[in-house]
C-alpha cells in the first residue's frame, strides 16, 4: 500500500532561527489510518501540520502527500488536503458570511484569480450542510459562536 503522507528526515527551521523547530522527523501514514497529533504546548504539533501542508519550508528532508512532492508541488498538495488553522476566531464586526468563508477555501482548487462559479457555491453549501450549518450560510462569521466558526472552518477545508 502506498503512503498517503510520508516524511523522510524532515527538519524545519523558522526564519531567523538557528535551531530547527522539527528535527529529523520520519513518518509514514497509510490510507485509512487515523492519527492523533498530541503533545505539550510548543512541542511542534502545528509546525508539523504546516510543514506537511507546505506552508512552512523544509530545511532538510522530503515530504510527499498523495504521491506529490510538497516542495515542488505544494499547490497541488493543498488541493488534495484540507487544513484548519489553530487560530481563526473572527471579530464580531467581520463582514464575511459563513458561505463567503467556505468559498475562500475553494481558491486553492480553482486558482487565486478565478471567481467561484455555481459548482463552487454548490460544493460550499454541501460542505455546510454536512456540518448542519447550511441554515447559517448567510450569517456574518463574526456573529457565530466559537463552535459554529470552527464548523465553518472545517467546511472551508473540505
Amino acid at each position: 500500500m502506498d503512503a498517503v503522507i510520508r516524511l523522510e528526515d524532515v527538519s524545519t527551521v523558522y526564519e531567523g532561527e538557528k535551531r530547527p523547530a522539527l528535527r529529523d522527523v520520519n513518518l509514514t501514514l497509510e490510507r485509512s489510518e487515523l492519527v492523533y497529533v498530541v503533545g505539550p504546548n510548543a512541542s511542534g504539533k502545528t509546525t508539523l501540520l504546516e510543514t506537511i501542508n507546505g506552508l512552512l519550508p523544509t530545511y532538510k528532508g522530503e515530504i510527499s502527500v498523495c504521491g506529490l512532492n510538497v516542495r515542488t508541488q505544494g499547490r497541488a498538495v493543498r488541493c488534495e488536503i484540507g487544513y484548519v488553522p489553530q487560530d481563526f476566531m473572527v471579530e464580531p464586526g467581520e463582514p464575511y458570511t459563513a458561505l463567503d468563508i467556505v468559498l475562500m477555501g475553494r481558491y486553492g482548487k480553482i486558482g487565486l484569480l478565478r471567481r467561484p462559479d455555481r459548482k463552487d457555491h454548490e460544493k460550499a453549501m454541501e460542505a455546510l450542510r454536512l456540518l448542519d450549518m447550511d441554515g447559517l450560510a448567510k450569517r456574518s462569521m463574526g456573529k457565530l459562536s466559537g463552535g459554529q466558526q470552527q464548523k465553518v472552518m472545517i467546511a472551508r477545508a473540505s
